[in-house]
């Protein structure tokens, strides 16, 4: 069984649009934004995911799930 996530929506100050994070460990591991339009969506990995492996059916569930939030 792969590692628990969290969704989390927000809309930082630096961002026009909102965003969406996926949480592992009590940590941000990815971020994705629609800056660029909601056919755009961009994923910026953290330093702390570039350290650590993770399950892939936790991160592609994860992805599925961040990117339905973000386009509500």
């Amino acid at each position: 069984m792969g590692e628990k996530y969290q969704i989390s929506v927000g809309s930082p100050i630096d961002y026009e649009e909102l965003v969406v994070s996926i949480i592992i460990d009590n940590k941000e591991i990815i971020q994705i934004d629609q800056e660029n339009g909601k056919n755009n969506l961009k994923i910026e990995f953290s330093e702390y995911a570039m350290l650590k492996k993770f399950d892939y059916d936790t991160i592609f569930e994860a992805l599925q799930e961040a990117k339905k939030e973000l386009l509500k």
